[in-house]
């Protein structure tokens, strides 16, 4: 193409005497002089995708109409054949009138002659005002792919037919593939994070979610980084934060982690000081064998954090990634997006031995997914705002932890009277402070059968048993919390109370004696309190 400064793809056009050293990932004319391969955003091709769009930014302002073709050697016979160019067999170029800039068109294909999985193919894209001559059909080599036009630019891309991991954190971070969200190709499962199963024949797109877990709820969850331990709380003081990543590398070669941050909560990665990078990791690194992750990310040097949450991605490739590398594609490896809870936090004090649910082994610790809450001033049991913990106070047989550490007793939102073991209903009196300028509410579980969970059917109220509701605006004001059931009740036996407080309306998604998932967790706001009770 004669170079045109009135017609380009992407950002601009440099000049070369020949082709910049034509390569397996087409990126030749990428290296040599400017990078002028800016005009298409490269969306992953999956295998098993029926139609495919590539959005490409365009300037004309020739004075005339100007034309854009483009093809995908799917079958790999090293041309671009007819019935390979955009639209199928009847496709037509894509018209740009004069007077665009920077405007954005979207080139599909609806057919896919000769597509295969685990292959590499090549996409050529033309722009010019040349109105090229639609001379042959089927699968003879379309001459509108090569020769000279008068103006204009040509960009060639490679692309990989294959299965893709993408993200799900909400798309602000860019997470949809047509936002250049992350994606990695899987056709062989040698670098992973944690666990080589992964859903990416489900993965045709990003799946991005409010609390980045749509790839987890999609297929298989293989959002695994966290099995080991789990994604830590980043405490609002704190100026360094680090995540253990479990990994498995048996490329051959060495591979690189990364990871971002947003620390501002702004939603986007696009800030200094949300990018750490763990280089150079060892071919043979096995996550198989770890009990504890022996990778990490660190960031450091932060400051000015606000309580809320944020959320982290991590990528492991064998690619070599900067910090605005938080989207596109990777030739191998996979992506993980975590949302992680940024503040102050309150934990029970339940007894917890270990990982799990048994007799006097309850959810208590952050790695046991234990209840805590972000700390508010406005909202919280007692008459006294609850002090601060990185994690479970001593959980252990009196539920006393909370109450004997050098924060001070803040466990007094409840009076846990004596349970007689032949009463037919059960009160506990609260104190209650919601000044937040929203509804709050009060969830409460006794642990009647000693099987270390809070059941549903423990719940206050039973079976049909609702959170109590504190209207804003209560100050110290006294709520009852009533129990009219006793499953599984025993006497001479010791029992467990928890109660949360929070203005999060959690969902109440079980029943019978299935866990309570509203009885573990971390929630935005509010206090938890636990305390042990003698039947």
């Amino acid at each position: 193409h004669g170079v045109n400064p009135q017609l380009y793809l992407g950002a601009g056009v440099d000049a070369e005497q020949d082709a910049n050293t034509p390569s397996v990932t087409s990126d030749g004319d990428d290296l040599a002089g400017t990078d002028d391969e800016d005009g298409v955003l490269l969306i992953p091709l999956h295998s098993s995708a029926t139609s495919y769009t590539l959005p490409v930014t365009v300037t004309n302002n020739t004075g005339s109409d100007a034309y854009i073709y483009a093809w995908i050697d799917f079958d790999r016979t090293t041309g671009f054949d007819r019935d390979e160019f955009a639209g199928g067999g009847a496709g037509t170029p894509i018209t740009i009138p004069t007077g665009t800039t920077d405007g954005t068109f979207n080139i599909t294909w609806d057919s896919f002659p000769g597509i295969a999985v685990n292959t590499d193919v090549y996409v050529r894209i033309r722009l010019t005002t040349d109105l090229l001559t639609d001379s042959v059909t089927g699968t003879v080599e379309d001459p509108r792919s090569y020769g000279v036009a008068t103006d204009g630019e040509v960009e060639d891309y490679y692309l990989r037919v294959d299965t893709y991991d993408g993200g799900d954190a909400p798309d602000s971070y860019d997470t949809l593939y047509t936002s250049n969200g992350p994606s990695h190709f899987h056709a062989i499962a040698n670098l992973y994070i944690r666990s080589a199963t992964h859903d990416n024949n489900h993965d045709t797109d990003g799946q991005p979610t409010t609390n980045a877990d749509g790839d987890d709820l999609d297929g298989t969850d293989d959002e695994d980084a966290d099995s080991l331990t789990k994604i830590p709380l980043l405490g609002v003081s704190d100026t360094t934060y680090t995540i253990g990543v479990p990994l498995y590398n048996a490329t051959g070669s060495d591979a690189n982690l990364y990871g971002w941050i947003d620390l501002n909560q702004d939603g986007d990665f696009a800030d200094a000081g949300e990018f750490a990078a763990l280089e150079n990791i060892i071919n043979g690194t096995n996550t198989l064998s770890q009990t504890a992750p022996t990778t990490a990310l660190t960031w450091s040097g932060i400051s000015g954090l606000t309580q809320g949450s944020t959320f982290v991605r991590i990528r492991i490739t064998n690619d070599t990634l900067t910090a605005s590398d938080w989207g596109g594609i990777a030739r191998n490896g996979e992506v993980e997006d975590h949302q992680v809870f940024i503040g102050s936090f309150d934990f029970g004090d339940a007894p917890d031995t270990g990982n799990g649910v048994s007799v006097n082994n309850y959810r208590t610790t952050f790695n046991d997914d234990g209840a805590y809450h972000g700390l508010s001033p406005n909202l919280y049991l007692g008459v006294s705002a609850p002090d601060t913990e990185n994690d479970a106070n001593s959980p252990a047989v009196l539920a006393l932890g909370d109450d004997e550490d050098l924060g001070g007793d803040d466990e007094d939102g409840a009076f846990v009277g004596p349970l007689h073991n032949s009463v037919t209903t059960y009160t506990v009196p609260t104190t209650v402070t919601n000044n937040t300028g929203s509804d709050a509410y009060l969830y409460a579980w006794i642990d009647l059968d000693r099987n270390g969970r809070f059941d549903r059917d423990e719940f206050a109220g039973g079976a049909s048993g609702t959170p109590v509701t504190i209207a804003t605006g209560a100050t110290e004001a006294a709520t009852d919390i009533i129990w009219n059931s006793f499953p599984g009740i025993a006497n001479n036996t010791d029992v467990y109370v928890r109660i949360r407080l929070t203005s999060d309306l959690l969902t109440d998604s079980v029943t019978g004696t299935v866990e309570d998932p509203r009885s573990y967790g971390g929630v935005s706001d509010g206090e938890v309190e636990d305390y042990y009770l003698r039947v």
